[in-house]
């Protein structure tokens, strides 16, 4: 976008790519026009709006928060959300979702607010403003979100009138505002891009999507890491959602606890029932999940005892655990040899032990709410710390573009002016490194077309069809320097990409 000047078109390469809407390329196109140049390939600039994502996910949260479940678990809630695993993660590389959870929790927070009798036609607009938002950058997922809590509260109170706000002429004339420029462009330049969104969509639900299939329930197993610190919370808020299941529908005290139990149930569900699961696909509901779990905890300190203190620690400890684990695992990717795995995973193992140590005996210790919330954040900040700052920079295994990046520099073929030819390889972020002028093709396609002289990274398992063609051209690939093997973290496959030249045949030398 930022090269050609076409705002509306998505591509990568000559491909269309309209399986996603356009929210999120406009705010990273805006980010790197602001703040950097788009030839200087600055990564952090792409990264700008998930950040703020994230900052706006967390104000929201709180915001909401304060008239669900009062300012202080509220509070508390919103600094678990922003230290998770999930949300920060998110937060910190360029992607959609981050921001799709900043829009859900601002709609949802408005929502709130009319539905506690707090706010009216502003809250209003807030909510049809940010739920068009929300579609701008993933479709129907955050109206998804916010319909399914209606229904639920809807038939969980029934009391229609606590929503009457939400019939709002200017906030649907607002949301039209937002949306309508965006329609008309991509029905008259896709050609039919918003059936390539539902095409998109359909396979993860009913089976058969890109990642695979997986059982219901992962998402609920993998909740203790994603969500931690928060982890901490769990139980009380299970508690709490006990009570409020309990309690009559009319009671006026749990009204704050049956909204968040309507944002995330429904919603949890559909991504456990659904077939294709990715880890950040419940990301719009953690705001919930993290209020659940505030209120949870400050009903705890209001009657504290041993067995509500060891009920915190138990998915505490799990989710640090796992996360640790998981740190432990990634340490091993930049080696190979088992004595060289060994030796790498041991620094990460004990300083994520001592951190989770640390932090248990503070959890156990621990008199005052502040104190107790303090030091699982320091914990999680700590943790997500050795992973950004000390694991991931060395996980070469899994970070191919940027090996094969390096690889070409070191083999001297940087320089060439012709454009980098990659077979059989469609990483967006290899043609982020080396240049929208580099080609994504597959063997006999790229062997038909490849110029003598040109430089080329060959996957493996393309490799016999790429020379089969060159051959019939009196053409050979002639390896320069190491390959480069890893595995893409995006499928899971493992590659292997040698870089090379294009050059004549033996035969057609003589």
């Amino acid at each position: 976008m930022l090269e050609s000047g076409d705002f509306f078109r998505i591509r990568l390469q000559d491909e269309p790519r309209y399986k996603k809407p356009i929210g999120a390329y406009w705010l990273q196109a805006a980010s790197v026009a602001t703040f950097s140049d788009v030839e200087k390939r600055e990564i952090w600039a792409w990264r700008l709006p998930s950040m703020l994502g994230a900052v706006i996910a967390t104000l929201a949260t709180f915001w909401g928060g304060i008239v669900l479940v009062g300012r202080r678990a509220a509070f508390i809630g919103a600094a678990l959300l922003a230290t998770s695993v999930l949300l920060s993660t998110e937060g910190m590389i360029a992607k959609t979702d981050a921001m799709l959870c900043a829009m859900t929790a601002l709609a949802m927070a408005a929502l709130a607010r009319i539905f506690m009798r707090k706010g009216g036609a502003r809250a209003a607009i807030v909510f049809w403003a940010a739920l068009a938002c929300g579609v701008l950058l993933k479709g129907p997922i955050a109206p998804m979100v916010a319909g399914l809590a209606i229904i639920a509260l809807l038939a969980w109170t029934r009391d229609a009138r606590r929503l009457a706000s939400l019939v709002s002429p200017i906030g649907a004339t607002v949301a039209a505002l937002i949306l309508t420029p965006w329609l008309y462009a991509i029905s008259r330049e896709s050609g039919g891009g918003l059936a390539d969104m539902a095409r998109d969509i359909a396979p993860k639900l009913g089976g058969g999507g890109e990642h695979g299939s997986r059982p219901p329930g992962l998402h609920l197993l993998l909740l203790p890491i994603l969500i931690f610190p928060a982890s901490l919370g769990l139980a009380p808020a299970f508690s709490l959602a006990k009570s409020t299941f309990a309690a009559p529908r009319n009671d006026p005290v749990h009204d704050g606890v049956r909204f968040l139990l309507a944002w995330l149930a429904p919603t949890w569900l559909v991504f456990e029932i659904a077939t294709t699961k990715l880890a950040h696909y419940p990301l719009p509901v953690y705001p919930a999940i993290a209020l659940l779990a505030g209120a949870g905890l400050a009903r705890c300190f209001a009657e504290d005892g041993a067995r509500r203190r060891l009920h915190m620690l138990v998915p505490f400890a799990l989710g640090g655990a796992g996360l640790a684990a998981v740190l432990v695992f990634a340490a091993t990717w930049s080696v190979t040899g088992s004595d060289d795995l060994v030796a790498r995973a041991q620094p990460t193992a004990m300083a994520c032990g001592v951190v989770l140590l640390l932090a248990l005996g503070l959890i156990a210790m621990a008199k005052k709410p502040a104190a107790l919330v303090g030091a699982v954040i320091a914990a999680a900040l700590a943790l997500l710390f050795i992973g950004r700052e000390i694991v991931a920079p060395h996980a070469e295994h899994v970070l191919v573009s940027r090996a094969a990046s390096r690889a070409l520099e070191a083999a001297g073929l940087h320089a060439d002016t012709t454009p980098l030819l990659v077979v059989g390889y469609r990483e967006p972020s290899l043609v982020f490194a080396e240049g929208t002028e580099t080609r994504l093709l597959q063997g006999f396609e790229a062997g038909d077309t490849a110029a003598e002289g040109q430089t080329v990274l060959v996957e493996g398992r393309e490799r016999a069809l790429f020379e089969i063609a060159l051959l019939a051209r009196k053409r050979a690939f002639a390896p320069v320097g190491p390959p480069v093997s890893g595995q893409n973290y995006s499928n899971g496959d493992d590659v292997t990409l040698q870089p090379g030249r294009v050059t004549a045949s033996i035969d057609a030398r003589n």
